[in-house]
């Protein structure tokens, strides 16, 4: 089921888009506090971007015999240093030039060992391609770090963060306020995801028709609360 429902797009048909924004609530009420699976599950993802990522630079760096932990800040202290007194990290690891040993028979047949010094240019490739990946895994670590953090807050407290997140774009807080007693984790991770995917005219909108779909749904359980209350006594009796 697509749930957004071309919500994601401004609808210019104002009927047409209030159709859909009020199926869109009216499958919110319907479903309300059944998401904290799936909001567990996003989370879930979140630590596994995470552990992707620490395990990547793990990997590469047992490849690499240790090294690469900390390539990135040795490149960065070498450019910084007296080119007269200094050590190419990137020499160390890639060297360009090394020690070769040729085998090649001579003319009665025996194996002759001759020393040479060879060029390794892939070399010069490499050492540029490990700098790039020791920043971007860094940078990427460090986003998903924080979008980890973020979502354990936003879970432990999901009525403070993510209404002020909502409330940037929605500026409605009446209306958060009001739907904002009736749902849990799941629910305020389903709006504010909705919430990003639409424009700032269309989440008033919905949430005008979130808060009206919500009061039509509890004064229908105040009305039918007394009628089962009644029919419990008659057959009592």
């Amino acid at each position: 089921m697509n749930i957004i429902d071309g919500l994601n797009r401004m609808i210019l048909d104002k009927e047409a888009r209030m159709t859909k924004e009020r199926m869109l609530a009216n499958y919110f009420v319907a479903a309300l506090n059944t998401h904290s699976f799936w909001a567990i599950k996003l989370l879930l993802v979140d630590l596994l971007n995470v552990i992707n990522v620490i395990g990547n630079i793990y990997l590469i760096d047992a490849f690499l015999g240790g090294e690469f932990s900390t390539y990135g800040l040795n490149v960065l202290s070498f450019l910084e240093k007296d080119p007269e007194n200094r050590t190419d990290p990137m020499a160390t690891i890639f060297p360009k030039v090394t020690k070769c040993t040729f085998y090649k028979y001579g003319a009665s047949g025996t194996v002759q060992n001759h020393d040479a010094i060879c060029v390794l240019p892939i070399n010069i490739i490499n050492e540029k391609i490990y700098v790039f990946l020791w920043f971007w895994l860094i940078v990427l670590s460090v986003i998903s770090t924080i979008g980890l953090i973020n979502h354990v807050v936003s879970m432990h407290v999901p009525s403070l963060i993510t209404k002020k997140k909502l409330l940037m774009k929605a500026r409605n807080r009446h209306a958060l306020d009001e739907v904002g007693q009736y749902m849990d984790i799941g629910d305020w991770e389903l709006l504010y995801i909705l919430a990003t995917n639409m424009d700032h005219l269309v989440l008033n909108e919905f949430l005008q028709e979130l808060t009206r779909a919500i009061r039509n749904e509890k004064q229908k359980i105040s009305v039918d609360l007394p009628l089962l209350e009644r029919k419990g006594s008659v057959e009592m009796t």
